[in-house]
């Protein structure tokens, strides 16, 4: 079966299941559209209507119906549905709302009257009846009012009567076949899923090439996805779910029930305790490591197109190294970019007169440096298309949710077709992951333009040939700066195949290590596009190295990690048995840690006091490799193994009062940013910018230079005072 097929035998088994009454034997949470979908309980999945559409609309819509569109996994059927809505505790009578109405499918589920919303108690909870819902859904609210207003708009901010709701939704599996076509499901779904878990079976051996081939593995769910994964781990025990299996031995196979492996292979099939059913076993098969790896190569390298219940591969052909910043996710950088180069700037269109928001997302090198200039340009052109009398829209622009200006409107009398705006984007605004968002927001209709109001004529769309300016920027990071890891994977990602990685896990890794090692090439993979494969190292290698030409990812937990012990002294974070404390480290230390006017050691002090907080914590250390002076060190740790978590669960806002940063701490729900020990360059700067910067970042240093000024000035003045007197004197005039 095809994955095209796949919906069609989901709406056919859905209503198959239905009419039969059949009560679902088991829940799977269902990851919709948007971000904002919440999985933390398997059998439900939460959806935010805010997140939705409904935020937008408080302020931009004024339109009586609001579609939000929901559905199914390929492998799921929905069994029910509930909504539940918040209603405003005070409604504003100039809105002159008559009833609230509720459709799924464009059949009414229940209308709410006036007296009803004002009377009963603001917590709304509607259940769906199953047979409306099938594969591919929508929830329409609709706003009927006691007068029509006019051209059939309602007020605007009208929709501020629903304060915020929610999409609660259960499902039930649908059977699959056993066809390695459908990867990655039953794993994840790429048009559905926001985040998954792909628990992982190592073999008893637990031979570093197993782990290296399972983070392979790991980078290539990452690339297909592109969701924040987790990667649950056991050792030689088969999940209650479906999983993947690591098989390196006949042993290994014989450990969990399975057929001794012939070679490298592939083979999908169903779970024993699951016959017929959608949970799997994707099994990766050798009869040593070795064939093991060969194996997770042919299936991650996609050489052939994957069919059928099992694949034999052999030795793949070698990739070809790629060049820094080769990611085929990042858009090319030291060129202008116009924004039809980007995939999706066809959606920067908006047709109809109501509100909305029109947004294009893409990716650039973590380390573009604009600096010393404050803002990069972007050239936006666009076009209007208006009914005749009906005025234009408001056009506000906004880059990263930062505001960049309202485009000014054109002069239609005068045959003005397309209108162009010279928009700044501060420096602290561009990062690796971009969205550039226009909301369109139209004047009030009124009697004289509903004609046209109800016809196609109202259009707003962004040019393509609209350009944002990054030609004159740089590759130039300031290291170590731990913002950029976690949210880029910088300075890993930036061979996107991670050729100048190397990881270090703790000589034997426990679950959690191994799961943390797992769910950050995913992300590398999400963020590239690109399977990376890392070498994997001991401590004891990397301390034999006289040099060592590879940025370094650290993982482990400090009791067990011996670099985090080695290097202990140059790190901004000690975490003894009991105790966890910032320390300046040691290149910072003296006066070379006062160069930069004692911002470390302010940073040190508020770093001392936010984590005596903390009594269980997950942290980020940067720092210059030991080894290499071009290269990094990252440490990804915890106070205890229980407190590993994903690298997606240190993304987001963190308390800061710098940009970059050597350490982040995560614990109690909150994040913390701090620039503790000294900063290095990675890249370079033009002469006199890189005078510049090094003094930008070195106050004492600044104030020297100023001083030393001073006196070359006094000096230069004092001779210039001695001639003059000298030749006044000469010319016999009085001295003044």
């Amino acid at each position: 079966m095809s994955r095209a097929a796949l919906p069609r035998a989901a709406a056919a088994a859905s209503l198959l299941l239905l009419s039969c009454g059949t009560t679902p034997y088991d829940t799977q949470s269902l990851e919709l559209p948007p971000a904002a979908a919440r999985s933390d309980d398997p059998a439900h999945v939460t959806l935010s209507l805010a997140d939705l559409g409904l935020r937008e609309a408080w302020s931009h819509n004024n339109q009586p119906t609001l579609t939000f569109p929901f559905q199914a996994r390929a492998d799921r059927v929905m069994s029910d549905a509930r909504i539940r809505l918040q209603i405003a505790e005070e409604i504003d009578p100039s809105w002159h709302i008559r009833e609230l109405q509720i459709l799924v499918n464009q059949d009414k589920v229940l209308g709410i009257g006036l007296e009803s919303l004002k009377r009963d108690k603001r917590e709304r909870i509607i259940a769906l009846d199953p047979q409306l819902l099938g594969s591919k859904n929508t929830l329409t609210l609709a706003l009927l009012l006691e007068r029509d207003g006019p051209c059939g708009t309602i007020p605007r901010g009208a929709w501020r009567l629903i304060e915020g709701g929610e999409l609660l939704i259960n499902s039930s599996p649908l059977p699959l076949p056993n066809d390695l076509g459908l990867l990655p499901l039953p794993f994840v779904d790429r048009g559905v899923d926001r985040a998954a878990s792909v628990p992982i079976v190592l073999p008893p051996s637990g031979a570093r090439e197993v782990v290296r081939a399972a983070g392979v593995l790991a980078s290539w769910f990452g690339v297909q996805n592109g969701a924040a994964l987790s990667f649950p781990v056991s050792q030689a025990t088969l999940p209650d779910a479906s999983c993947v299996v690591l098989i390196d031995s006949p042993d290994a196979a014989a450990a969990v029930g399975l057929a001794p492996p012939e070679g490298a292979s592939a083979q999908l099939l169903d779970h024993p305790l699951h016959r017929g059913g959608n949970v799997k076993l994707l099994v990766l098969a050798g009869r040593t490591p070795a064939e093991l790896m060969t194996a997770v190569l042919g299936l991650t390298a996609e050489a052939a197109p994957l069919t059928g219940p099992k694949m034999s591969f052999g030795p793949a052909a070698p990739r070809a190294p790629l060049a820094p910043y080769q990611s085929p996710r990042w858009m090319p950088a030291g060129r202008a970019l116009r924004l039809d180069r980007i995939p999706g700037f066809e959606g920067l269109t908006h047709a109809g007169r109501s509100g909305g928001k029109m947004s294009l997302r893409f990716r650039v090198p973590p380390d573009l440096w604009v600096w010393p200039a404050e803002n990069v340009l972007l050239d936006l052109g666009y076009t209007i298309t208006t009914a005749k009398g009906a005025g234009q829209p408001r056009l506000d622009v906004l880059f990263n949710d930062g505001y960049l200006g309202t485009l000014p409107p054109m002069d239609l009398a005068r045959g003005q077709t397309v209108g162009r705006a010279l928009l700044r984007v501060h420096r602290s605004r561009l990062h690796g992951f971009n969205e550039l968002s226009v909301f369109v927001a139209w004047p009030e209709a009124d009697e004289l333009t509903c004609g046209g109001a109800q016809s196609s004529n109202f259009k707003v769309t962004i040019t393509g040939d609209s350009t944002l300016h990054l030609e004159s920027l740089r590759h130039f990071a300031n290291l170590p700066d731990v913002s950029l890891f976690v949210h880029d994977g910088y300075p890993f990602t930036r061979l996107p195949d991670l050729a100048d990685t190397a990881v270090v896990l703790p000589d034997a890794p426990r679950p959690s290590e191994h799961s943390l090692y797992f769910s950050t090439l995913a992300y590398f993979g999400s963020v590239t596009g690109v399977v990376g494969d890392p070498a994997l190292l001991t401590a004891e290698a990397v301390l034999r190295s006289q040099a060592l030409d590879r940025d370094l990812l650290v993982i482990g937990a400090p009791d067990r990690e011996m670099l985090q012990r080695r290097w202990a002294d140059d790190l901004p974070l000690a975490i003894g048995a009991e105790s966890v404390v910032p320390q300046m480290p040691e290149p910072g230390r003296g006066l070379y840690g006062l160069l930069d006017g004692g911002v470390g050691y302010r940073e040190l002090g508020r770093a001392r006091a936010t984590v005596a907080g903390i009594s269980h914590l997950t942290a980020v250390l940067g720092m210059r490799s030991p080894l290499d002076r071009k290269r990094a060190v990252v440490f990804l740790t915890a106070t205890s193994e229980a407190d590993f978590v994903p690298l997606t669960e240190l993304q987001g806002y963190a308390d800061a009062t710098t940009h970059g940063g050597d350490l982040l701490v995560a614990g109690g729900g909150k994040r913390f940013r701090f620039r503790i020990g000294p900063s290095y360059a990675l890249g370079r700067l033009a002469g006199l910018d890189a005078v510049r910067w090094f003094l930008a970042n070195r106050v004492v240093a600044l104030l020297g230079c100023a001083l030393l000024g001073v006196l070359c000035l006094g000096s230069q003045v004092r001779r210039a005072l001695a001639r003059h007197v000298g030749r006044r004197l000469r010319e016999g005039l009085p001295e003044l």
